[in-house]
């Protein structure tokens, strides 16, 4: 998998920008003239409960509201044993839109700020 990201990063250098995002949540500064991922604030991996407005709704409607009113990317979703009645627990990428949410579920995010410690807050954050 490093073989084809280095690769991949021969042909396109903005990808590294995009990797130190996800994996380490530093980005560059914003400069004129500079590569557009560069300009971007930086941004960190966190994870928070689904908010209890959204326990039975679709994985898009969360998605929804995150990207267009808290500047957040949900980018997947921490299945907990019991959901669907699976017994371990495993992680769903890029959820289809059409997924519906529980109370077991960890959502993934990559924010600039920590969400808050009550998934009840997010709703104003």
């Amino acid at each position: 998998m490093v073989d084809s990201l280095v690769c991949q990063a021969y042909y396109n250098p903005s990808l590294i920008t995009v990797l130190n995002q996800l994996i380490v949540g530093i980005g560059g500064t914003k400069q004129k003239g500079s590569d557009p991922l560069n300009a971007v604030n930086a941004s960190n991996l966190y994870h928070f409960k689904v908010p209890k407005a959204f326990i039975g709704q679709t994985f898009e409607s969360l998605f929804e509201y995150l990207t267009k009113t808290q500047n957040i990317v949900p980018l997947g979703l921490y299945r907990l044993p019991g959901v669907k009645g699976n017994k371990s627990p495993y992680v769903v990428t890029n959820p289809h839109p059409d997924t519906i949410l529980t109370e077991k579920d960890l959502v993934f995010i990559l924010s600039q700020k920590s969400p808050p410690e009550s998934s009840n807050i997010l709703l104003s954050w």
